[in-house]
């Protein structure tokens, strides 16, 4: 019996591994360079899971793939001049008239939308409605009294508003002037030192209003709201995918599966509390995604 056992063990052994090489053998495709696709990473959990999501892809198929570090803004040009061959991070708000503008040059494609539903802007926990009954419309801000309810002894009487990196270019400044709040505008180092700032004044039950985003841990995970501005700032959309026409037209099954590419929402929240709270790095993460995900993906290259 034991002698039959270990038979069938090995049968079985064989059958799987055979299985598994004509699996992986009906889904090889010949990449057409083996010279590196360059993609961002910014520091940012959820953009750069993003990212890693589509380099683990574009590796399981063959090619190379190099991340380069970059300011957020900086990627826009970079995939311009071909110092990156795309981007699969640019945010609605924040970068879509700047990728209006580059593919209205005629170097750079909008790949469309990753799928990835966002909202950004100017975020605040609901209990500061006790000091801005009018909250959401951003006239509340005109009040004082709201206003004075979070300043800091740097800002007061000014109100201060948390912003995003100055590298977000979220207007934030600039718009708190055209609309005379009498607001002091101070933009953090990262967003990590963003979040954090904003998390320390929520859980001591400080008032505060800062540049909040989703999907995040965070900020989905509080009772609070984005303040409404009519048409001055609007802040709902998508994640957007863009490439270098050039070089993407080398690369026709990378192309290809750029276009196609897409993601939950909820997966880039749930990637960004395990990379943000428990430690787990992007790449093992986004490796994760892919293996679960296999026969989603392995679909576009047909």
């Amino acid at each position: 019996m034991p002698k039959i056992t270990s038979l069938v063990a090995l049968s079985l052994t064989a059958f799987l591994a055979l299985t598994a090489l004509a699996s992986n053998a009906a889904n090889a495709v010949e990449v057409e360079t083996k010279e590196p696709i360059k993609l961002m990473y910014t520091n940012t959990s959820d953009s750069d899971f993003i990212s890693y999501v589509f380099g683990e892809i574009l590796e399981d198929v063959g090619y190379n793939v190099e991340y380069v570090n970059i300011d957020y803004f900086a990627h826009f040009a970079a995939v311009e001049t071909g110092d990156l061959h795309l981007s699969t991070g640019a945010w609605d708000s924040t970068g879509w008239t700047t990728l209006n503008d580059l593919t209205s040059r005629g170097k750079v494609e909008n790949y469309g939308s990753t799928g990835v539903e966002i909202q950004e802007g100017w975020w605040y926990p609901a209990y500061i409605k006790e000091a801005c009954p009018e909250l959401p419309s951003w006239t509340a801000l005109k009040s004082e009294k709201c206003a004075a309810s979070f300043a800091t002894a740097e800002t007061a009487p000014a109100g201060r508003f948390v912003d995003a990196p100055s590298d977000w270019g979220t207007g934030a400044r600039e718009l708190a002037e055209s609309l005379g709040l009498n607001i002091e505008v101070i933009s953090a180092g990262s967003a990590v030192a963003l979040i954090a700032t904003i998390k320390t004044s929520v859980e001591a039950g400080e008032p505060v209003i800062g540049y909040g985003y989703t999907p995040h841990w965070f900020i989905d995970s509080v009772d609070g709201g984005f303040i409404d501005f009519e048409q001055d700032y609007a802040g709902t959309g998508y994640v957007w995918k863009m490439g270098n026409k050039e070089l993407m037209s080398q690369v026709p099954i990378a192309s290809r599966l750029l276009h196609l590419y897409t993601l939950p929402t909820s997966a880039v929240a749930s990637a960004m509390d395990r990379i943000d709270n428990d430690g787990e790095s992007i790449k093992a993460v986004a490796r994760e995604w892919v293996e679960k995900n296999r026969s989603t993906w392995q679909a576009w290259l047909r």
